[in-house]
């Protein structure tokens, strides 16, 4: 073809995922005989591999996944021109965005050849009246093509004339969003639907207009008048284009009030919660946003956490370091589950308190962030320290003391035959076990809940053999299947089936039956004693988990039977119509971390 032009030594580049329509649309360009050469690529793989030097110019399919991304990687990064192929029935939205990433033009997508000479003279030779030329082949001319889409998008969009401000043209969706008819905005000043206030006059329009000259285009808040005088708040995408070698700045306009609504109740939520609360970057753990109560209880203010990030209150202290929470935020995101942790921070005073941390991952404004909620326990881990202490204390004095009265009294019983020494020492004895009881819940109070897979017969069997005998003449009959395995806290099982073998043994008036149940997801323990049974008022605060008066020994063996199945996640059950029934329900755990 005799394009009167002579070749360019250039290269064209087109960016599509149909192969076949990429192929004739390279041809097309070809057979122009008005550059030296075409090429197409995927967007994906394609475009990793490409050395753009050569390249004049792009095409890109607006079919593909992302193209107002691609658009921006060369007109921003290359200052390259680029063309959109679009259909006038097809992704509005999608091509709105190219369009506000700087795309030079927008022709429709054919393959027609006549309509290439027009893409090669708007990329080459920078024929801004190219666009407007009869496009014979594909039946509409481009002018035509580009109305269709101008209105089928659904922003708002206007073009004025940047010199005077005077509107040239705009779709319904900007008439519908300001209360105004085409006709009563067209060649009217743009202000006509700016909001009358000083931050956004005359002066700021023209800054972003020189800022999209200079820099691309520009996206920013703005705020609109609707013709009733409300104003309301508006995204704004600004470009400068050429229409027919006519500069004008052609303005996307989106309603977000909505938008505004939602962020301002986000806001008063984030900042009225009692809780501290962080969000950062999934990749980096970087600090991206503090609520109030954050700030309130570092003793900083939001600007500067954000600025200095996690080390502005992660000292060094006992292993609680920034490089450790950034380790702790990888772990949650990896794992895609909430997560929770106890940290030492320093606040800007010096002082050192206690956080107890819940990290998970969310989703915000399209965006993946791990948050963290946290809560303050430097009091609660004060009194668990001072309990640590006067418990182990108490502990030790006690015990100490009950074996100097034991050994004492053990003598008196050797020299006098009243009885009153023995008494002595059967009240030591029971002092002591009371301690044991007690030193038996602290363990599972403070242990980790180590889950293993165990055989829970062979386990009861232990038990039952470690049971003490008492004077009275109680038989113990078992009744388990030959195998009976689970994944469960094996410590937490032995502990409460002592407890509870051991009031039966204490209270049976001849016989205590074990036994138990398997099924699919779970074993029932079932352990019956022909005693008197638990008098009804020491099980309701039991079964109810409230706390009550311990008047003796076996009110605690109750509680810590309660704790100890608890801890297995499990069911406890009572039956005192004959005797006493008590029943442990124990979950098989295999989901389980």
């Amino acid at each position: 073809m005799d394009t009167g032009r002579g070749v360019i030594e250039s290269e064209l580049l087109l960016i599509t995922d149909d192969q076949s329509f990429g192929s004739a649309v390279v041809d097309a360009v070809e057979e122009t005989e008005m550059v030296t050469s075409a090429t197409h690529v995927d967007p994906t793989g394609g475009l990793r591999e490409l050395e753009p030097d050569d390249i004049e110019g792009v095409i890109i399919d607006s079919q593909i996944a992302e193209p107002a991304a691609v658009v921006t990687r060369f007109t921003g990064r290359k200052g390259l021109p680029v063309i959109v192929l679009a259909d006038a029935a097809g992704d509005e939205d999608r091509l709105a965005q190219a369009i506000r990433a700087g795309a030079t033009d927008v022709f429709p997508r054919t393959t027609t050849s006549a309509q290439y000479e027009l893409v090669v003279d708007r990329l080459i030779a920078e024929d801004s009246a190219a666009g407007t030329r009869v496009l014979a082949e594909n039946e509409t001319t481009y002018s035509e093509a580009y109305e269709a889409l101008f209105e089928k998008i659904s922003e708002g969009l206007v073009v004025h004339d940047p010199e005077t401000g005077t509107v040239v043209d705009v779709n319904e969706r900007f008439c519908e969003m300001n209360g105004y008819d085409r006709s009563e905005l067209v060649g009217e000043p743009i202000d006509i639907v700016t909001a009358p206030e000083e931050a956004y006059g005359l002066e700021a329009a023209e800054e972003m207009i020189q800022r999209a000259r200079t820099e691309g285009p520009q996206q920013f808040e703005w705020r609109n008048q609707r013709r009733d005088g409300e104003t309301f708040p508006v995204e704004v995408n600004l470009t400068v284009i050429e229409l027919e070698d006519t500069e004008r700045v052609l303005a996307s306009v989106k309603d977000i009030t909505e938008r505004k609504r939602r962020e301002q109740e986000y806001e008063q939520i984030f900042n009225g919660v009692n809780d501290a609360i962080s969000v950062h970057d999934t990749e980096t753990a970087e600090i991206l946003e503090v609520n109030d109560r954050f700030c309130t209880l570092l003793g900083y203010d939001a600007e500067e956490i954000v600025e200095r990030g996690m080390e502005v209150y992660l000292p060094d202290y006992d292993g609680y370091t920034a490089e450790n929470a950034r380790k702790f935020v990888r772990t949650v995101v990896e794992a895609g589950e909430p997560r929770r942790t106890e940290w030492a921070i320093e606040t800007s005073d010096g002082e050192i308190r206690w956080l107890e941390a819940k990290g998970t991952t969310v989703d915000t404004n399209g965006e993946r962030r791990y948050v963290s909620i946290n809560r303050d326990i430097t009091e609660r881990r004060h009194r668990e320290q001072r309990l640590e202490v006067f418990n182990r204390v108490l502990r030790h004095n006690l015990r100490n003391q009950l074996d100097v009265i034991r050994g004492h009294a053990e003598e008196l019983a050797d020299r006098t035959a009243n009885g009153h020494a023995d008494q002595i020492v059967r009240s030591v004895d029971t002092l002591a076990g009371i301690g044991r009881r007690a030193r038996n819940i602290d363990q599972i109070i403070s242990s980790d809940d180590r889950l293993t897979t165990i055989d829970l017969s062979e386990t009861l069997r232990d038990a039952v053999d470690g049971v003490e005998p008492t004077q009275r003449d109680v038989t113990v009959s078992t009744e388990f299947p030959d195998e009976a395995r689970l994944r469960t806290s094996e410590d937490s099982v032995t502990m409460a089936v002592e407890c509870a073998l051991e009031n039966a043994v204490e209270h049976a008036a001849a016989a205590v039956t074990i036994g138990i149940k398997k099924g699919p997801d779970k074993c029932i323990i079932t352990i019956a004693d022909d005693g008197p049974g638990i008098p009804e008022e020491e099980l309701i605060p039991i079964e109810a988990e409230t706390e009550t008066r311990l008047q003796h020994g076996r009110g605690l063996g109750l509680w810590q039977l309660r704790w100890c199945v608890d801890n297995l996640n499990g069911e406890l059950s009572f039956e005192t119509d004959t005797g006493t029934t008590v029943r442990i329900t124990v979950p098989d755990r295999h989901e389980s971390g």
